[in-house]
């Protein structure tokens, strides 16, 4: 069954912002334009994998948070998980900075407290401290890596819905709205359930993955960007590039919210 925008809005203000205040995000508050941009990015993601009766929101929300909605096949992205992600590319753009040379002064607010860096909230674009945004090779870099951790977070959530994860939860009425959560704020209480939640990550990881390896291979490692290169060679350094990108996130993520064996729940 299809639904229209109005009726899937509708659903989101009853069923999750009514309950917490939240809103969706209004662009026209927002002077960079990297919002909009994401918010692009999500939509073209939805309509090409899932389909044209897809949807895609952003929520103006400091949750750290995304999520798929089973049955109206909408994909949510939290303002919270935009700063974050956005934090975690100054920190790779600094890191490599470092790299590059280790003597070198620079602004780095994460050096002593990386905890309080990534939990710091809304990002200041104003900040005339940020290196990485107001330098020009070092704002390129900056957005790129901000593409990709997004789109891995988004086809995260696809992955969830292309593999029907809510359809074939034991509760079938739940599950035709189900919604999957990035950050779960529930527990899987015995065993069963925590294995079966491990398992719908896993899966939606490598979906999410494959799809983000692609897509980084064509715009930034193909044969025709370098057609002297050896695509062997490309192949194996666009996967280092790929899991250099899901590792610092996981790693982001597990410093603002350590997991333990047991807290594997439906995110």
């Amino acid at each position: 069954m299809q639904y229209d925008a109005n009726y899937v809005e509708t659903y989101i203000k009853n069923s999750l912002l009514s309950k917490t205040g939240e809103a969706f995000f209004d662009f026209s508050l927002e002077n960079e334009m990297i919002y909009s941009d994401l918010n692009m990015i999500g939509n073209g993601l939805c309509i090409e994998i899932i389909g044209d009766d897809s949807f895609f929101y952003i929520l103006e929300s400091t949750q750290v948070q995304a999520v798929a909605i089973h049955g109206y096949r909408t994909v949510l992205v939290y303002r919270g998980m935009l700063e974050f992600i956005f934090r975690i590319s100054a920190m790779m753009v600094g890191s490599q900075s470092r790299l590059n040379d280790k003597d070198k002064i620079f602004y780095e607010p994460w050096r002593d407290n990386i905890n309080a860096w990534l939990n710091g909230g809304v990002f200041d674009w104003e900040d005339e401290r940020y290196w990485w945004i107001h330098d020009e090779t070092s704002r390129d870099a900056f957005y790129h890596l901000v593409e990709w951790l997004f789109e891995f977070v988004v086809l995260h959530e696809i992955g969830h819905i292309h593999n029907l994860h809510g359809e074939r939860r034991n509760d079938n009425e739940k599950a035709k709205v189900f919604i999957h959560r990035a950050v779960s704020v529930d527990e899987e209480k015995d065993e069963s359930g925590r294995l079966s939640a491990h398992a719908r990550e896993i899966i939606a990881d490598t979906y999410a993955f494959q799809f983000l390896f692609e897509d980084i291979k064509e715009r930034m490692f193909s044969k025709s960007i370098y057609p002297d290169v050896d695509e062997g060679g490309l192949l194996v350094v666009n996967y280092i590039y790929c899991i250099y990108i899901v590792a610092s996130f996981f790693w982001a993520m597990s410093i603002i919210r350590p997991m333990k064996n047991n807290e594997q729940n439906d995110c």
